[in-house]
């Protein structure tokens, strides 16, 4: 990890959205590179976040709180800009918003950026940043029909309430929905959190259990049953979200097994699969 400690230098020669976003005039004057919230700035925080843990070098912690204070002063906070770009300073640690955009970007949670801060969290007890982590939880998605302004109206008056998105409206049903839903309640305690984070977790639709199929034949060694829609992503994602939803709406999870036949959601249930929530956690990871 220490090899790494300075990788973000890199983004002022290659910016990780230069194909997706390709970069404006106007943001090559705002700052010496680009990077996203997440996977970029959180990968990097995650960096500085061990070499601090392993060295006890505070100027390591003082540069992740470069940027907390940076995402401090932005009106939307985390939710800064299209696709969660900021401009970076990687010699000072600062971020730049460089749109008014409410903006939103599923890679920031899902690539290790939620879990690198989960752990962070306790480690810099900072005021500011757990304010921010936490509108960004309770915050995550804008739903159909909220346009950009009622979102920033939102956003704006959470700054100073705290507690808006209390009916678990903004959760999102994106992958990394689950794990920040999750988090909003081990914060708030408010169970409208954890039934979502549990239903987006554990429900049948997002367990890619939907559809199960045999295979015989000539196209395996031994027979067997396989969903078609489950790949590489979908079986990391619903395992992350399986161990951290478990952990963190432990006291909310269901104690009382389902009819037979009934998953908990919609869809059929899975031929021969133990009913309940065990299976439905296991089969999810």
């Amino acid at each position: 990890m220490h090899e790494v400690v300075n990788a973000d230098y890199k983004a002022t020669e290659y910016d990780p959205m230069r194909l997706a976003q390709p970069i404006t005039e106007a943001e090559k004057k705002a700052a010496p590179g680009r990077v996203r919230l997440g996977p970029d700035w959180f990968a990097f925080a995650g960096n500085w976040m061990t070499e601090w843990e392993r060295t006890g070098d505070a100027k390591w912690r003082d540069k992740i709180l470069a940027g907390v204070d940076s995402l401090a002063k932005m009106p939307l906070g985390l939710r800064s800009g299209k696709n969660l770009v900021y401009g970076y300073d990687p010699a000072t640690g600062r971020l730049f918003q460089l749109s008014t955009e409410v903006g939103e970007y599923n890679l920031a949670t899902i690539m290790g950026g939620g879990e690198v801060v989960f752990e962070l969290n306790d480690m810099l007890n900072d005021a500011r940043w757990d304010r921010l982590w936490l509108q960004f939880c309770r915050l995550y998605q804008t739903p159909r029909g909220v346009s950009a302004e009622q979102m920033k109206a939102l956003i704006a008056k959470d700054t100073a309430t705290g507690t808006e998105g209390a009916d678990g409206a903004f959760l999102g049903t994106a992958q990394g929905g689950p794990r920040t839903a999750a988090y909003a309640y081990l914060k708030t305690k408010n169970p409208v959190f954890a039934k979502r984070a549990i239903e987006m977790a554990f429900g049948r639709r997002n367990t890619g259990l939907i559809e199960i199929r045999p295979v015989t034949g000539p196209d395996v060694l031994n027979p067997g049953e396989e969903n078609p829609f489950v790949g590489t992503n979908g079986a990391a994602q619903s395992g992350l979200n399986a161990i951290e939803v478990l952990d963190m709406c432990a006291d909310q999870l269901p104690t009382d097994l389902p009819p037979p036949g009934d998953s908990g959601n919609e869809g059929p249930a899975r031929p021969g699969a133990a009913q309940g929530r065990p299976a439905a956690a296991g089969q999810g990871g």
